[in-house]
């Protein structure tokens, strides 16, 4: 059979949240050939039966003796897709119709296409929690729009990185770079695959008519290794992402705060201003 789009889900415990995103995502994708490739990291709580339980022709099960990480689990997923296209899906997504279509028409007419991401709502809010990825004044990295009622105008927008909670990207692509670095332990590696991938030309993109849910952070242990994590991240790559802050922050501080002014606080407030007017001065 010819696999149109290889979905790549690492799971480990959260049985109830991959349960109710695999109903979602069977629900979301008619009309395509798909291929989900599970790779579950030793969970204890009834997910590895549920995962066998439903293996296919179209679900792939593969069952870790030994903890990975959601780097090499992923690796290991797209290593195993049949198809060009592949998609990274976190377990805890709720996926609704017509998510899908806009991340497709990017993936394939987008020119030096990297990696689409999409918006993602916080279930319970139905405020943004995810609408690309921008850098702060230190070069960190943070969602755009969060807690924003409306998704971005337009259908796409550009940014510098997306989260791979979902995302799509080419085979070709993320392994002409290595996939993900196995160094990250549960946090940083989407970014730092997307800052790699920008350093070799190419462009992500977030789908501004694709709207999913997602309960964010659910995996056990999900923030152990933050610090670990984000002082590699720095040590690579605060030069570049450092830059890109100057530009991206101000724009987001402000409209995070436009609607509440009382919560500005001034001198950061200055700040933003000042950067984007001596930046739209260059």
């Amino acid at each position: 059979m010819r696999v149109d789009v290889s979905f790549v889900t690492a799971t480990y415990n959260c049985l109830n949240y991959t349960k109710e995103f695999f109903e979602s995502l069977k629900d979301t994708v008619d009309g395509i050939n798909y291929e989900i490739i599970f790779v579950d990291d030793c969970s204890t709580d009834g997910t590895r039966d549920y995962l066998k339980s439903i293996e296919s022709e179209t679900v792939k099960v593969v069952l870790n003796e030994e903890n990975q990480g959601f780097a090499a689990n992923n690796n290991l997923g797209v290593e195993m897709a049949s198809a060009e296209i592949v998609g990274l899906l976190n377990n805890d997504l709720l996926l609704k119709k017509g998510w899908l279509e806009p991340m497709l028409k990017a993936i394939k007419e987008f020119d030096k296409i990297g990696s689409v991401g999409n918006v993602q709502l916080n279930p319970k809010t139905e405020l943004i929690d995810h609408a690309g990825i921008f850098f702060d004044l230190l070069g960190r990295p943070a969602h755009a729009r969060k807690n924003r009622q409306s998704p971005p105008s337009g259908d796409y927008l550009e940014w510098n990185a997306v989260t791979a909670a979902c995302m799509l990207i080419k085979k070709s692509v993320f392994d002409a770079v290595g996939g993900f670095d196995t160094q990250y332990i549960n946090g940083c590696e989407d970014v730092d695959l997307c800052v790699r991938l920008k350093g070799e030309g190419y462009r992500h993109f977030v789908a501004n008519k694709s709207v999913i849910y997602h309960h964010v952070s659910s995996s056990p242990d999900r923030h152990k290794f933050n610090d670990d994590n984000s002082k590699l991240f720095m040590d690579r790559w605060q030069d570049q992402t450092k830059i890109w802050g100057k530009t991206e922050w101000p724009k987001e501080y402000l409209m995070r705060y436009m609607r509440q002014w009382w919560r500005f606080n001034f001198t950061k407030l200055v700040k933003a201003v000042y950067l984007l007017l001596t930046s739209s001065k260059r």
